[in-house]
C-alpha cells in the first residue's frame, strides 16, 4: 500500500504514483472555505467602451476581468487613473466568466487554509484519493490525467506548508487581508453608488449568518483547532457553538443526521444573491466612469522605451504606465512569460442550481461533502468541491450528479430537481500556501500581481484592488504585504520557510509595504495627562523631533504597547526631569523605516527597517533614538511584529541571560524557569526565546484554558492554571521538589514570599513590575537558606553603554535564530490604529492579551 510520506522529496514521487480516483479531502476545518468556485475564465470580462478620459495622464491596464480585477481597476480609477480592463472573455458576468457560479459568501471567517498537517501522516493522501465521497478528486479523463506529472512542484510547496507552524502562520496572514476585507469593498460599493450593504433596501446580498455544519459530536471536536485559528487571527469575529437543536431552530429543512454535532454559526455574515449580476454591474460602472473594456487574450507584455507594452492576440498593442496582471487561473502563464518563477495551480469548482430558494435563510456549508448552499435570486445554489486537473480538462459530469444527491441528503427530495442548464465549472486560482500574491514583479518594476486567491477571490477582491491602487500610486499600504511576494518561491526563500524564516526582501520590493514620505514639519501623536484613564489618550499634533549628532529620525509603522506605558499614563511611570518635549510622548518601542541620521550615525542608513527602543515618543508618527537603542530588523521579522522587539527582548535577554542577574546562559540545559503570566507580551518573550536557548525546563502560570494553550505554542513545558492550582505546588511537583532556578515575576506584593518558596537553592527571583502592591513582607530567613538572590529593573535607568550591550547580544544571540527559524518573531495578538490607543490600554487592564499588541502608525 502507498505511504503518505513525511519528507517533501518523497511526497513530490508519492504524488504521481497515487492511484487517480475520485476521492477523500475532509479537513478538519478548513473544508469549510471550499466556497467560491472560479470559472473557467478568469480574463472574463464584458463588452468594450471607447470612453478613457481621465483626470490624470498616468495610465494602467488591468488583465482580468473578476472580482480581483475589477475591484482593481475601479480603485485605480479612483485614484485619478485611466484605466482599460482586458479580459478574454465577451461578456463579464456571462457563463463562462469568473465567480458566474460561485457561492457568493464574504468569507470573513476563512482564514483556515486547506493546507492540513493531517496529510503528513502516514497513507493521508492515499485515504482522502480512495474516498469516492470526498470533496477532492482527480479528474479522470486524458487531459486531466496528463496534468499531474506537471503538479510536481506545486504538491512538494504544498506539503511543506502543510506543518503546524506553516499552518499558523497562513492562518495570520489570511486573517490580515480578511481583517479588511468588507472596508475594501465598501470603497467601492461608495465609489460606484451601488447599493450593495444595506440590509433594508440592498438587491444584491442575504445578511443572516452562516453555518458550518458538524456531523457528529467528534467532528465538532476536531474543528476546535479551526476555530482557535480564527479566535487567534480574528479576534473581532463574532463566531458561536451551536447545538443540533440551535442549528435545526435556525434551518428546520436541514437533515439532523448531519448536524448532530451542531454547527458554527457567524451571525455577521451575508452572501451575494446573484454574483454574475454584481460583475456586470461593476464592469458597467468601470465603463460609465471613463474606463475601457476589451475582450481580447493578452499574449505578451514587453517593457518599452516609453513604458509598458501589453500585446494582445489578433491585436492591438497598448502603450500603459503600468500592468496589473490580476487573471486568476490564467496569470501563471503570463508571469511565467516574464521569467519568474510561480508555482500557480487550479482547483476546478463545480455548483449546481436548484429551483426554490425557500428551503435554507442562509449559507449552509457541509463539511463533508465540501460544498456550500446559498440561497440566491435564482434559486439555491450548491458550489464547492476540489478537482485536481489543470485549465484543459473538460468538466466531470459525475461530480454534478453526486451533489446533486449529497444537496437531497441534506434538504431533502422535496427540493426538486437541479436546474442543469445551469451546472457550471470553474476555476479556483491557487498558491500552494493558500495565499494570494500581491506585489510588484521582480522583472519589470511596474507590472504588479494580483492573483492566487484560491477560495476567497470574491472576498478579497475588494482589499486587494485596493492595496494594488495603493502600490501603483505610490501610497503607504493599508496592509503590510511582505507575506504575500510572489519570490516567497525561490529555493532559498523555501529553505528558509522551512525553518519558518520569512523570504528575503528584494530592496526595491520594500515599497511595497512602506513608502518614504517627505518629512513634514509636524507630526500627529498620542498625548496625555499624568493620573488620565484611557479616556485622556487623544490624538495631538507637535513638531518632528530634532536629530542629534548621534540619533536616527524613525518614520513609526508601528508602536508597540506594554505594560510600562499603562503606568506612565497613571503617572507611576515619568519621565526624567528637563527631556525633551519629545520624550514626554508615550511609547517606548517603534519599528519602521529610517528617515535621516545624525552627523555621528555610522551604521544606520535611510530606508533601513528598524526597530528601536526609545526613551519615550513611540505613539507618534516620527521617533527620534540614539544609534545604541536601534537594530535593524532580520529577515523574518516584519514591520508590524518588529515593534514587538525592542522593548520585550531588550527586557528578558538583559533579566534572564545576562550574568548579574538570571545568569541562564550558563548551564541552560540544567535550568528551570518559571514565568507568571506566560501568555503576555514580556512573559511569551520570555518563553520563546528560552525555549530557543535551551533552557532546560520552562514552566509558565495562566489563567484559563485558552491562555494554557497559547502558553504551550509559546514554549512551556509545563502550564500552571494559578485559579486551580497553587502555584507553588505546581512548581515543585513538576520539578520533583528542586524547585525553580529563575522566577520571572510582574506581581510583587503578595507573590513574593511565594516565589521565593518557589525558589531552587541558589535560585533567582527577577522582579519586573509590582502589579499587586510595591510594599512587600517576606521571610528573608527563607531567602538566605536558599542562597538565593533578589533583582528588579528596568530599563530606562540603565545607561546608554548597557544597553548597547544588551543590544550587541541580542545581535549576536538572538538575531541569529531568528534568520535561522528557531526562534519565531514576537506574536502580535492585535493591530489597532494609533487612534485607538485607548483601546489597546483597556485590553492590557483587563488581561484580554495573549501576545503583543502593537498600534499602527
Amino acid at each position: 500500500m502507498l505511504s503518505f510520506p513525511t519528507t517533501t522529496s518523497n511526497y513530490a514521487k508519492r504524488f504521481l504514483s497515487l492511484n487517480a480516483r475520485r476521492g477523500s479531502f475532509s479537513y478538519l476545518s478548513s473544508i469549510d472555505q471550499l466556497s467560491p468556485s472560479f470559472s473557467s475564465s478568469s480574463n472574463s470580462s464584458s463588452n468594450s467602451s471607447s470612453n478613457s478620459s481621465s483626470s490624470s495622464s498616468s495610465s494602467s491596464i488591468v488583465i482580468g476581468g473578476g472580482f480581483v480585477g475589477l475591484s482593481t481597476a475601479l480603485h485605480l480609477q479612483k485614484l485619478g487613473h485611466k484605466v482599460t480592463l482586458i479580459d478574454s472573455q465577451p461578456q463579464i458576468g456571462g457563463p463562462q466568466s469568473c465567480s458566474y457560479g460561485n457561492a457568493g459568501t464574504m468569507a470573513t471567517y476563512a482564514n483556515v487554509p486547506i493546507n492540513n498537517p493531517n496529510l503528513l501522516e502516514t497513507n493521508a493522501l492515499y485515504n482522502l484519493l480512495k474516498n469516492p465521497q470526498s470533496p477532492l478528486s482527480i479528474s479522470q479523463n486524458w487531459e486531466g490525467l496528463n496534468h499531474l506529472p506537471k503538479m510536481t512542484p506545486w504538491a512538494a510547496l504544498f506539503a511543506l506548508n502543510c506543518r503546524p507552524p506553516a499552518v499558523d502562520k497562513i492562518s495570520k496572514h489570511l486573517g490580515a487581508l480578511l481583517t479588511h476585507s468588507e472596508s475594501g469593498w465598501s470603497e467601492i460599493w461608495d465609489y460606484t453608488s451601488l447599493n450593495v450593504t444595506d440590509d433594508v433596501t440592498s438587491p444584491w446580498r442575504v445578511k443572516k449568518g452562516y453555518l458550518i455544519l458538524q456531523k457528529d459530536p467528534a467532528t465538532m471536536s476536531s474543528s476546535q483547532t479551526g476555530a482557535n485559528l480564527r479566535r487567534k487571527y480574528l479576534p473581532n469575529l463574532n463566531m458561536r457553538k451551536l447545538s443540533q437543536k440551535e442549528v435545526m431552530e435556525l434551518e428546520p429543512s436541514l437533515s439532523p443526521s448531519l448536524c448532530s454535532g451542531g454547527a458554527w454559526f457567524f451571525p455577521d455574515a451575508w452572501c451575494l444573491k446573484d454574483p454574475s449580476s454584481l460583475l456586470q454591474s461593476l464592469a458597467s460602472k468601470l465603463s460609465s466612469k471613463g474606463g475601457t473594456i476589451i475582450s481580447k487574450t493578452v499574449s505578451s507584455i514587453n517593457k518599452s522605451s516609453t513604458g509598458i507594452k501589453v500585446n494582445c492576440e489578433d491585436g492591438p498593442s497598448l502603450d500603459t504606465s503600468s500592468v496589473i496582471i490580476a487573471a486568476g487561473a490564467y496569470s501563471g502563464k503570463l508571469v511565467s512569460s516574464l521569467s519568474e518563477y510561480c508555482p500557480l495551480e487550479t482547483e476546478r469548482g463545480y455548483s449546481i442550481t436548484f429551483p426554490s430558494s425557500i428551503k435554507i435563510s442562509r449559507a449552509v456549508c457541509c463539511p463533508d461533502y465540501g460544498w456550500i448552499a446559498t440561497p440566491m435570486s435564482s434559486g439555491i445554489r450548491v458550489a464547492g468541491k476540489v478537482e485536481l486537473g489543470g485549465l484543459d480538462s473538460p468538466p466531470t459530469p459525475s461530480i454534478f450528479d453526486q451533489i446533486e444527491e449529497e444537496a437531497k441528503n441534506l434538504l431533502g427530495a422535496q427540493i426538486g430537481e437541479r436546474i442543469k442548464e445551469k451546472d457550471w465549472m470553474g476555476f479556483r486560482p491557487t498558491m500552494p500556501d493558500a495565499l494570494p500574491v500581491i506585489c510588484r514583479s521582480n522583472t519589470i518594476d511596474d507590472v504588479f500581481y494580483a492573483f492566487g486567491h484560491q477560495h476567497v477571490g470574491w472576498t478579497l477582491g475588494g482589499i486587494t484592488g485596493k492595496l494594488i491602487a495603493e502600490m501603483v500610486s505610490g501610497k503607504e499600504s493599508t496592509v503590510d504585504l511582505e507575506p504575500y511576494r510572489l519570490d516567497r518561491f525561490k529555493l532559498k526563500n523555501q529553505i528558509n520557510m522551512t525553518r519558518m524564516n520569512t523570504p528575503t526582501i528584494p530592496q526595491h520590493q520594500q515599497r511595497c509595504y512602506s513608502t518614504l514620505r517627505p518629512i513634514p514639519p509636524t507630526m500627529k501623536h498620542i498625548s496625555y495627562e499624568p493620573g488620565c484613564g484611557p479616556e485622556g489618550l487623544i490624538i495631538s499634533t507637535s513638531p518632528i523631533p530634532p536629530v542629534s549628532y548621534n540619533d536616527v529620525l524613525i518614520q513609526v509603522e508601528y508602536a508597540g504597547v506594554g505594560g510600562t506605558d499603562l503606568a506612565q499614563r497613571r503617572g507611576n511611570f515619568n519621565p526624567k526631569k528637563n527631556s525633551p518635549n519629545h520624550h514626554l510622548i508615550m511609547g517606548l518601542e517603534v519599528s519602521g523605516v529610517i528617515v535621516k541620521v545624525g552627523d555621528g550615525v555610522i551604521n544606520y542608513k535611510e530606508g533601513d527597517r528598524v526597530a528601536a527602543l526609545l526613551y519615550g515618543g513611540g505613539y507618534a508618527e516620527y521617533a527620534a533614538a540614539p544609534q545604541e537603542q536601534v537594530i535593524v530588523l532580520p529577515e523574518g521579522v516584519g514591520l508590524e511584529e518588529g515593534a514587538g522587539v525592542p522593548e520585550n527582548y531588550w527586557t528578558v535577554y538583559g533579566n534572564l541571560f545576562e550574568r548579574e542577574f538570571g545568569n541562564l546562559g550558563v548551564n541552560s540545559e540544567e535550568k528551570t524557569l518559571l514565568v507568571h503570566g506566560g501568555t503576555g507580551g514580556i512573559g511569551s518573550t520570555a518563553l520563546g526565546l528560552s525555549r530557543a536557548l535551551g533552557v532546560g525546563k520552562i514552566i509558565t502560570t495562566v489563567s484559563s484554558k485558552e491562555k494554557a494553550e497559547a502558553a504551550r505554542r509559546f514554549g512551556a513545558d509545563e502550564v500552571i492554571d494559578y485559579t486551580e492550582t497553587d502555584f507553588v505546588e505546581g512548581v515543585m511537583d513538576a520539578t520533583e521538589g528542586k524547585g525553580a532556578d529563575v522566577v520571572l515575576c510582574f506581581l510583587g506584593g503578595d507573590y513574593t514570599p511565594r516565589n521565593i518558596d518557589a525558589l531552587a537553592k541558589h535560585g533567582r527571583l527577577i522582579q519586573l513590575g509590582l502589579r499587586r502592591g510595591k510594599d512587600v513582607t517576606f521571610d528573608f530567613k527563607a531567602l538566605m537558606n536558599k542562597w538565593g538572590m533578589v533583582s528588579g529593573g528596568h530599563l530606562r535607568p540603565r545607561t546608554l553603554e548597557q544597553k548597547e550591550a544588551t543590544r550587541d547580544a541580542l545581535k549576536e544571540h538572538v538575531l541569529p535564530l531568528w534568520e535561522s527559524g528557531l526562534l519565531d518573531p514576537p506574536e502580535v495578538m492585535k493591530v489597532l490604529e494609533l487612534e485607538e490607543a485607548a483601546e489597546a490600554h483597556r485590553m492590557l487592564e483587563d488581561g484580554r492579551v495573549v501576545g503583543k499588541i502593537v498600534l499602527k502608525v
